[in-house]
Order: structure tokens, then C-alpha cells, then sequence
């Protein structure tokens, strides 16, 4: 979802927002006009602020994983979603790849360790 879109559904005003994260209104401005793209630092607070519907890809024009809407919205700021509705929030930030942490090189299988 695009900042300009979370600000609007969630009805806070940018100069509101920007003292949230500790940014300036300026540049809140900037980042919904899509004159610029926040940094990763402001991007995590972003992120954080929006409850994950406002994430990296917003600001790229790729997909978002996150849901949308103003159910979305809602959520994030408060308001008890249905329980659809937290199913669909669940699945969006449920998967995460795997970590292998073993010292084993690809393709050795434990059975033919020397």
C-alpha cells in the first residue's frame, strides 16, 4: 500500500505522521508524492508505524505481500478486524524461508560424512 493510501484511509495528516517517526513533513510529502524514497532507517519506522501494510515495495511499485483495504487499515490502527480478515494477515507474514545452519557442504548428505 502506498504511504499516500495509508495516510488517507487511516485519516492522519502527513506533519502528524512525521512526528511519529521522527522525520520531517517535508519529507513525508516527498515520500508520498514519490519524489523520493525513504532510507532504510525511516523505512523500518515506516514499516512499524503502518503495522506492515506500508512496506519497501510501496515506494518501488512492486507488489505488496501485505493485504490492502481499509479492513487492512483498520487493523493497523486499532480497530478489531473479522476473523477472515485475520486469517489473511496471519498468512502474509507467516513464511519465511528456512535457515539450514549446518556446516555441511551442498549435495553431502549426513550418511556420507567420511
Amino acid at each position: 500500500m502506498k504511504l499516500e493510501t495509508y495516510l488517507a484511509q487511516a485519516a492522519v495528516k502527513q506533519k502528524d505522521f512525521a512526528e511519529e517517526i521522527g522525520d520531517g513533513p517535508h519529507n513525508i510529502n516527498r515520500y508520498c508524492r514519490g519524489h523520493r524514497i525513504p532510507k532504510p532507517p525511516v523505512m523500518r519506522k515506516i514499516y512499524a508505524a503502518t503495522g506492515g501494510l506500508v512496506d519497501a515495495n510501496s515506494f518501488y511499485d512492486l507488489p505488496s505481500l501485505t493485504p490492502t483495504g481499509s479492513a487492512a487499515v483498520a487493523s493497523a490502527v486499532g480497530s478489531d478486524p473479522s476473523e477472515g480478515e485475520n486469517a489473511a494477515l496471519s498468512k502474509a507474514s507467516c513464511c519465511r524461508p528456512s535457515v539450514d545452519d549446518s556446516d555441511e557442504p551442498e549435495g553431502k548428505s549426513n550418511d556420507q560424512k567420511s
